[in-house]
């Protein structure tokens, strides 16, 4: 795992501060061949996810990218491969890691 991946997402969550509570701060991050290719975060509450928000900002196909996301509902990231451009999303990859994991 690239931490400078999960760290850029954790940059990202806190643009949420004061807007989200009581939802937690969440920042995600695509990446593809070493490359940003999206970003997203939970910006409000009652707002879109954070991997929501990073699928919205992607311009391009995300076959063969990881998300990188500071918290995550598996089952919401499922439910975004069916809702999303499958054929586009075929071989994404998931990485999470805790914040208190992150030295």
């Amino acid at each position: 795992m690239e931490e400078k991946y999960m760290r850029r997402a954790i940059e990202l969550a806190r643009n949420g501060i004061g807007r989200v509570n009581p939802n937690p701060l969440v920042g995600a991050v695509i990446v593809k061949d070493g490359e940003i290719i999206a970003e997203g975060y939970h910006a409000e509450y009652g707002g879109l996810h954070a991997e929501r928000n990073a699928f919205k900002n992607l311009t391009g196909g995300a076959d063969g990218a990881d998300i990188y996301v500071t918290l995550s509902s598996f089952f919401l990231v499922i439910l975004l491969l069916f809702v999303y451009k499958e054929s586009d999303l075929e071989f994404l990859t998931f990485r999470t890691k805790k914040f208190r994991d992150m030295k």
